[in-house]
């Protein structure tokens, strides 16, 4: 084991025996900073690759999806009908749901404020 690690050593030793402990020694040092590294912030990464791979792959489908233009299109049409629905159910509601659909709608966008900042 000893003078396996020694062999591949870039560090000219006085003895071969010094050498091979002090080998030993700092490759015993990498794994166990290695195994610490790997307990402590393994899990992070391994999350963070999972979010990150399914996010492009996600990215990539919706750019797929929308330089299609029939669906591009319609995506627009779409959020154009919801904003008219909206329109239509605030003119046509009393003051007091008037009131506190337009209370909601604030709190909504203070609420997507704090999460910019």
């Amino acid at each position: 084991m000893y003078l396996q690690g020694h062999s591949s050593c870039s560090i000219n030793h006085s003895s071969a025996w010094a050498g091979c402990i002090a080998c030993a020694q700092d490759s015993i040092l990498k794994s166990t900073f290695k195994k610490i590294f790997d307990f402590l912030y393994a899990p992070f990464f391994a999350v963070l690759d999972f979010f990150m791979r399914n996010y492009r792959a996600n990215r990539d489908r919706l750019q797929a999806l929308l330089s299609m233009k029939k669906v591009s299109t319609f995506l627009q049409y779409l959020a154009m009908l919801v904003l008219i629905l909206w329109m239509l159910i605030y003119a046509f509601s009393s003051e007091e749901s008037r009131n506190r659909l337009t209370e909601e709608v604030r709190k909504s966008f203070s609420g997507l404020k704090t999460f910019t900042e």
